[in-house]
């Protein structure tokens, strides 16, 4: 029996881009945006955190576009604007009104 890879989550297509997350607890969304290092992803970044919020919260994690498990697109131009529409493009995927964001200490966006 193979276990699953725990850096790939639910899927969802945000601002034209099919994108990997991670999901978990219940309550008022928290959204957890990854910095842009090399290497970096969701699971990477908020894998001992997201338990935690997950008491209390709806915890929402994407890996943004060109990063992990969430599609790249070849003709894409990944700055920060690219970056914005795919976040945006993500909370109005999940139908989300309203939710806090929080971002690595070493987040670029």
């Amino acid at each position: 029996m193979t276990q699953q890879d725990p850096e790939i989550g639910k899927s969802v297509v945000a601002a034209g881009i099919r994108t990997n997350y991670l999901e978990a607890g219940q309550g008022a969304p928290l959204i957890l945006l990854h910095g842009s290092g090399p290497g970096v992803t969701a699971w990477a970044n908020w894998r001992l955190a997201i338990p935690e919020f997950a008491r209390h919260r709806r915890v929402l994690a994407p890996d943004i576009a060109g990063f992990g498990y969430t599609e790249r697109k070849a003709d894409a131009r990944y700055d920060l604007e690219y970056w914005i529409d795919h976040i945006v493009g993500f909370i109005d995927a999940l139908d989300i009104e309203r939710a806090d964001l929080s971002v690595t200490p070493s987040a670029a966006l």
